[in-house]
C-alpha cells in the first residue's frame, strides 16, 4: 500500500507460483492484507480514491484453489470473508479504480467488478 498525493494505491503482491509466477489468489493470508489496507485507507479522511492493481502478467487469478483442498473445513469460513471483502471494495466510500494490467479469471474478475471503474491495458 503506498499513497500518491490523495490517492492510495494498492498493489498485489501475491505468492510465487511453482511456475515463478504471482497469481495474487485469494487466500486468508490475501483477505487478511487486503482489509488491513482497507482499514486504513478508510482512517484517512484527505483519500480521495483507491486504484488497486498487481505487480507482474496477473491482476489476481481469483480464489487459492490448492489452500482450499488442503483446509475444507475452513472453506465455508474463508468464503464469507471473501464476500464480505469484496463487499467492503463495492461499498467503499471513496471511488475505487481497478487497473487491470494482466488477467483477472474468476474471482479476480468478481473483485474488479466491484470497483467503480476498471481500467486495461
Amino acid at each position: 500500500l503506498s499513497r500518491q498525493d490523495a490517492v492510495w494505491v494498492l498493489e498485489f503482491h501475491g505468492s510465487e507460483t511453482q511456475k515463478g509466477r504471482f497469481e495474487n489468489r485469494f487466500n486468508p493470508d490475501f483477505v487478511a492484507q487486503f482489509n488491513k489496507a482497507l482499514d486504513e485507507i478508510e482512517k484517512d479522511k484527505s483519500c480521495a480514491a483507491l486504484v488497486t492493481t498487481s505487480s507482474g502478467k496477473i491482476y489476481s487469478n481469483g480464489l487459492d484453489l490448492a489452500w482450499m483442498g488442503e483446509n475444507p473445513k475452513d472453506v465455508d469460513d474463508f468464503m464469507a470473508s471473501v464476500h464480505r471483502l469484496l463487499h467492503r471494495v463495492m461499498f467503499l466510500p471513496i471511488p475505487s479504480i481497478a487497473a487491470i494490467n494482466g488477467h483477472a479469471f474468476a474471482g479476480g474478475f468478481m473483485l474488479a467488478l466491484c470497483h467503480d471503474y476498471r481500467v486495461m491495458r
